[in-house]
């Protein structure tokens, strides 16, 4: 099956990875949804993970000290470099909101006889009950710094369209449970992933909250407006808070309307974004007013809110501890779009969504039309971070499109405010 991912062209793509229990030895399943959250113009790829069989776990090799991995962040994503069975480095992402990890086919091939194929797969479900597989297989070392985790369980997905959108190679995710049994942090501010194996959390400490697992998920108690909200921490999601619009919290969005599409592999669906008329709270932190993302499944919070910490898991002890230098709520900026999703293509891009009730709807531009320039540059010179501050900073943006016959044209497209 290809995924076709729009580029992250107006926020941050996604991919929010979650694994509700272990994989089966036979077969599991995994309901997959690439979300294309052209609302934004960003993309988010959602892989949902369920079985109900068991799985050998991977181990921990102890170490007397806490280890320093350099992190990277690119478009809030949290990005490590790692060995597997001392080949590599391999560029990972790391989804608290996944507790199964992912290669690349590319990093399974370069494994050869060392990474172990499993009779297991990962059967995709789509919501109308399409189906595609994941390999399966078993990373015999997986070595962050001098941390070694060993025998980790691993789907085999491709990430071709992500290292795209990002323009970085992505070589794999690592999941949740591969720390299971060390405590670590996740240190944005300070772009470092620290694993300490002998240390543990106060309990009444500054920023302390419980988090509890899910099949091996974190899972948080936030306030939203006065109500108790249990959401998934998920360091895979580009959104600040995603919602369930069942729960009495989401009567709390105000300014709501349609984004672009939810793509399935079944097809598209509709996707509603907002603004929450209420602040949200965590432990002693508090988020204002945050843009809102609704949907269906467990609610979370995600690198929109998660980038401004230091968190701390400790699973064992089921605890967390979120750390900030600032005392100030976080606050944010209005959503702005030109009302265009893009896929990033090689040397070009292509329209892939259009958001509703925009000027670029009522334009001539269609779903797959190729974009060549932007602002008179040439696409290529458009990395993710400048075209974002780019839109924050301008009232239009002249794009470039080019028909199959080569005859260019320019359209000028103002720059709108989706979520106030």
């Amino acid at each position: 099956m290809k995924f076709s991912l729009p580029f992250a062209a107006e926020a941050t793509p996604r991919v929010a990875s979650r694994l509700r229990r272990p994989v089966s030895r036979r077969r599991s399943t995994l309901r997959t949804t690439l979300r294309q959250l052209a609302s934004c113009g960003f993309a988010s790829l959602a892989l949902l993970f369920t079985s109900g069989a068991t799985v050998v776990h991977s181990s921990y090799t102890p170490s007397r000290q806490a280890i320093t991995v350099p992190a990277e962040v690119v478009a809030d994503f949290f990005i490590v470099e790692a060995q597997v069975a001392g080949r590599g480095p391999f560029q990972f992402l790391v989804d608290t909101g996944s507790s199964v990890s992912l290669v690349s086919p590319a990093l399974a091939r370069q494994l050869g006889d060392a990474g172990h194929a499993t009779e297991s797969s990962f059967a995709i479900r789509s919501s109308s009950q399409r189906t595609a597989t994941l390999p399966a297989i078993v990373l015999p070392r997986l070595e962050l710094g001098s941390a070694t985790f060993r025998r980790v369980p691993a789907a085999v997905f491709d990430f071709g369209d992500l290292s795209r959108q990002l323009g970085k190679r992505i070589d794999g995710i690592i999941g949740f449970s591969v720390f299971r049994d060390v405590v670590f942090t996740i240190d944005y501010p300070a772009r470092r992933l620290v694993i300490d194996p002998r240390g543990t959390i106060v309990a009444r400490a500054s920023g302390t909250v419980d988090c509890y697992g899910d099949g091996g998920l974190p899972l948080a108690a936030v306030e939203v407006g006065g109500h108790r909200v249990v959401a998934l921490i998920d360091t895979g999601s580009d959104s600040a808070v995603t919602l369930n619009s069942a729960t009495d919290a989401a009567r709390l969005v105000r300014d709501s309307r349609r984004g672009s599409v939810r793509a399935t592999l079944a097809g598209d669906e509709p996707q509603v974004i907002g603004r929450l008329d209420a602040d949200v709270r965590i432990g002693p932190h508090r988020v204002e007013r945050p843009p809102v993302e609704m949907a269906d499944g467990l609610p979370s919070l995600g690198n929109g809110v998660l980038r401004h910490f230091a968190v701390t898991f400790d699973p064992r002890h089921q605890l967390m501890t979120l750390r900030r230098d600032a005392s100030a709520p976080i606050q944010f900026a209005p959503q702005r779009s030109v009302g265009l999703g893009f896929a990033r293509e090689e040397g070009e891009w292509r329209v892939a969504a259009i958001v509703p009730d925009t000027p670029a709807e009522r334009s001539d531009i269609r779903v797959g039309d190729r974009c060549v320039r932007i602002n008179g540059q040439p696409t290529p010179a458009w990395p993710l971070e400048r075209y974002q501050s780019l839109l924050r900073a301008s009232e239009t943006v002249t794009f470039t499109f080019a028909s199959a016959g080569g005859r260019e044209a320019d359209l000028r497209l103002p720059v709108v405010e989706l979520v106030r």
